[in-house]
């Protein structure tokens, strides 16, 4: 029996022998069902003597809202999941670890303090039968019917509580077993694994409670304390494979009873809702009846892009769908037209996913699909099932986005207008809401953040079925390139040999043979280089690919010294593209080790350089490319003579372990991080003062990582004294190879493998004539934008031009966006153990089982966003005073006061 089985039976054995036998009652709420969630961190607790004691170093998230309980409190922007409260990095899978309580050594729960859910339900309180509520939890729980208490579990049974309050202590058998190591999967101990799921059964709902229209079940979920014993065997943890006891989880909550709106599955008719541009939707979604649909809002800055979205879904399929946005007036009188702004449907894309689980719906289709199916799941051990709970009813599920492009010379103003979609089984308008704030960002080729996505000529070739180089190649590529200028990319790689990590089979430069000697076809090249300046402006780096781990002369860096690991034969001669006939093949050249190889290469270089310095891109130049393994010295000095001031460009898991001169690194472990400062002064790196051109890649990103990954990648990055992020793809789609679906760069090429330094990320997808936006996209760029607003401020600030209460404001803000970053993005459990914390890939990429990205979803971030572009007005002098009289978050607040007035008018 294999470990998901085995845990399963557990816990369904629990579930069956205990308190969640299948009830006679009807379900009302489930734990399969859609719930709100928060959860904050805070310092560990230790109980010693009866008494707590904080240990570790002081950490601590915001708190939920004193009201959270009551059933008016505005939670929309809480985290929106079923199978609350989270569930692991692909967002639906519940191994049956969420539910024993296992976290690996690099975890993050352990730091989670506080648990706040909230399931809805209507009701008429005269015709309501009795309601009664099980739960299965670990830690201690509070319990709430439309804000008052109802119940409590292992916490203390007396008093008033506060939301950090720890619960009951666990015996260390819940955590250690009969040799004092941490309980494994592999623990056979079933009563010992027993000990962590505490129960709370036959809980009473009071029917005075309960109010006519949506009533509000909270529950408050508390981390148990350690005892000494324990957190000393905590703090010991070296390795990920360690496991230690997450004491803070629901595992499974059951609300029952008679004449009450069950809300458990997905209704019957289509429906519309609303959908964070930050929160990732999939096929299997559906929509809390209880929640008004309320307008789309979003908080921008002047020649930038701003997207939101809506959600419908239907029990049948989707078809007969259009969306059309009105324009957008100002209150002043201004205006932003229709034309300026981008309806897109997001569909999910199924080759190549896993269908036993629900696929996030991430690709942007420019026109609307004819149908968008039902997707039924079948059953598997990827989903969890619980004994009792109601058959998910699957439907079709149609996100609508719509993109803002806000030129710059926009007034400064609240904007409003309207979105109407249409279905063959209902009809929708949704207000669209902008408020534009009076600063404007540059045009993206003049962006101070270094952001990088690599494109893929030959992916397009061979994903479209199109000859290489041809018109409608060309056309493809400039598509991409469109994307890829957008974000502000500033690098470009020719590659002047063969069969590259990147993928190509042929060089941008060809040969031809002249009798004796060569002359060379830079046709490509220059075509290739008319469209990257027309969409990215002169790139900073224009990176001659002349070295690969395949070619003679290679040596280990480093990081490969440090491991063990078998060397493969590296003598391999460079080969490029011989023109002949028309036609191209491979022509093996000398290695740069021989004295021939200068004769051949010196002709070439020189008519590059010429070309290059044409096009005022001489200074620009570099040669690459150097990853964990890199040119000898003797190849090295041989680009060196040829290439006297290109320095060399370097992908790799450290930055700067070889006496190679480096003109651009992206790498995955130097940081540069100054977290001392953070929570204390607010104060971080300045990466864009970094005077390396020092860039992070994110080795552990991958397309399904969370959509908060991928939108703060810019900022973490300034965050931690770097100038950006590198090595994301573009168009690096899945292709046939021999019958096997594989990545472009991830083993096309057997020789030029770079094993997990491949390119393993597409921001872009393919569409049906060539490549379209993703979720993804959307939200890194608005994240650059973000950066962007942020460097402005830092700017003024380290030149002392702004002082007193406006300085202050301005640290302010900016400290919120630091605190933020550091919670949602750093490996808290560091902060947990008393240790110094590192910026961690794994942890922002959302590594299994890390829940970082879903804080941040909670945190307030658009709110956080207008006050960024708020502040940068006023502090570039465009806005001599705040801006608006009111402030972005009481706007919104405001709206969701009115829907909710509205929503008990209609149910009286």
């Amino acid at each position: 029996m294999n470990i998901l089985k085995k845990l399963f039976c557990i816990t369904a054995l629990m579930l069956v022998s205990g308190s969640f036998a299948v009830a006679e009652e009807n379900i009302i709420l489930d734990t399969l069902g859609f719930w709100r969630s928060y959860f904050s961190y805070s310092t560990a607790v230790v109980a010693d003597g009866g008494k707590f004691q904080k240990v570790g170093l002081e950490t601590n998230s915001p708190l939920p809202p004193e009201d959270w309980t009551s059933a008016d409190f505005d939670d929309a922007n809480w985290l929106r999941m079923p199978d609350a409260p989270f569930a692991s990095w692909s967002h639906y899978i519940k191994s049956m670890q969420m539910n024993t309580g296992f976290v690996y050594g690099q975890g993050d729960t352990a730091a989670i303090s506080v648990l706040c859910l909230r399931g809805k339900f209507n009701a008429d309180p005269g015709r309501a039968g009795k309601l009664n509520l099980a739960l299965v939890y670990r830690g201690g729980v509070v319990v709430y019917m439309n804000g008052k208490e109802i119940a409590r579990g292992h916490m203390p049974k007396e008093g008033k509580l506060s939301v950090d309050t720890p619960a009951e202590v666990y015996p260390p058998d819940a955590y250690l077993n009969e040799k004092g190591a941490f309980l494994d999967q592999g623990d056979k101990g079933l009563e010992q694994l027993k000990l962590r799921l505490r129960t709370l059964d036959n809980i009473s709902i009071p029917r005075e409670l309960l109010r006519k229209g949506t009533n509000v079940l909270a529950i408050e979920i508390h981390r148990s304390a350690f005892t000494k014993e324990v957190y000393e065997k905590v703090k010991s943890i070296k390795s990920d494979g360690d496991k230690i006891f997450d004491g803070c989880g629901l595992v499974t909550a059951r609300l029952t009873g008679n004449s009450v709106t069950p809300n458990v599955v997905r209704p019957s008719k289509t429906q519309i809702w609303n959908s964070s541009p930050l929160n990732a939707d999939y096929d299997t979604d559906w929509g809390d009846p209880s929640e008004p649909l309320m307008p789309i809002e979003m908080a921008g800055a002047k020649n930038g892009f701003f997207s939101g979205k809506v959600v419908v879904g239907s029990a049948s399929p989707i078809k007969r769908i259009k969306a059309v946005v009105t324009d957008l007036t100002g209150k002043s009188g201004g205006k932003i037209p229709a034309s300026a702004i981008q309806v897109r449907y997001a569909v999910a894309e199924l080759e190549g996913a896993n269908l036993l689980l629900p696929i996030r719906i991430d690709k942007l289709e420019e026109v609307p699909p004819k149908e968008i199916p039902v997707r039924a799941l079948k059953p598997s051990n990827y989903m969890r099932s619980i004994p009792g709970s109601p058959a998910p009813v699957y439907g079709a599920v149609l996100p609508v986005w719509i993109t803002v492009n806000v030129s710059a010379e926009a007034k400064s103003d609240d904007y409003e207008g309207e979105l109407s979609i249409t279905v063959d089984s209902g009809a929708f308008k949704v207000p669209v809401k902008l408020r534009v704030y009076n600063y404007k960002l540059p045009d993206p080729k003049d962006f101070t953040v270094f952001a990088e996505l690599i494109q893929s000529p030959e992916t397009l070739a061979l994903v479209y079925n199109v000859p290489l180089w041809s018109e409608k190649h060309w056309k493809l590529i400039e598509k991409s390139l469109a994307y890829i200028g957008a974000m502000g990319t500033k690098t470009c790689y020719i590659p002047l040999i063969c069969k590259t990590n990147m993928g190509n089979t042929e060089t941008m430069v060809r040969w031809i043979k002249d009798k004796d000697k060569y002359k060379y076809d830079f046709t490509v090249m220059e075509k290739y280089l008319d469209l990257v300046e027309k969409y990215q402006g002169k790139p900073s780096v224009v990176c001659l690919y002349v070295w690969d781990v395949f070619l003679s002369g290679g040596v280990d860096g480093a990081y490969l010294k440090s491991k063990t690991f078998t060397r493969a034969a590296q003598d391999g001669a460079p080969e490029v593209t011989l023109l002949k006939n028309g036609k191209g093949e491979d022509l093996t050249l000398s290695n740069y080790s021989e004295a021939s190889a200068r004769t051949l290469w010196k002709p070439l270089v020189e008519e590059l350089k010429g070309i290059l310095k044409k096009r005022k891109l001489e200074k620009s130049i570099m040669v690459g490319m150097v990853t964990d393994r890199a040119p000898d010295s003797d190849t090295v000095k041989f680009w060196k003579d040829l290439l006297p001031d290109a320095p060399w460009v370097k992908h790799a898991h450290n930055r700067t372990d070889i006496n190679i001169p480096f003109g651009f690194t992206g790498s995955v472990w130097d940081r540069n991080t100054i977290l001392e400062a953070i929570g204390k002064t607010g104060k971080t790196g300045r990466g864009w003062k970094n005077k390396e051109l020092s860039t992070f890649f994110a080795r552990d990103i991958r397309n399904a990582h969370p959509v908060e990954t991928f939108r703060m990648m810019a900022e973490m990055t300034a965050f931690g004294e770097q100038r950006g992020f590198a090595r994301q793809g573009a168009d690096f789609w899945p292709i046939k190879s021999e019958g096997k679906t594989v990545l472009v760069s991830d083993g096309r090429f057997l020789k030029s493998v770079w094993g997990n330094l491949n390119i393993k990320t597409s921001l872009l997808a393919p569409g049906a004539d060539g490549a379209l936006a993703t979720t993804r996209y959307e939200m890194m760029r608005e994240g650059v934008q973000e950066c962007e607003a942020r460097i402005a401020v830092e700017k003024l600030l380290d030149g002392s031009k702004l002082r007193g209460d406006q300085a202050k404001r301005c640290e302010k803000i900016l400290s919120e966006r630091n605190q933020a970053i550091y919670s949602a993005f750093y490996d808290n459990r560091a902060d947990f153990l008393g240790k110094k914390a590192y910026f961690c890939t794994y942890s922002w990429a959302s590594s299994y089982p890390r829940y970082g990205a879903y804080y941040y979803l909670t945190s307030g971030w658009q709110e956080r966003s207008a006050d960024l572009y708020d502040i940068a007005a006023e502090a570039t002098g465009t806005d001599k005073k705040a801006g608006f009289a009111v402030s972005f978050r009481d706007l919104a607040k405001q709206e969701q006061q009115g829907k909710q007035i509205q929503q008990k008018q209609k149910e009286k």
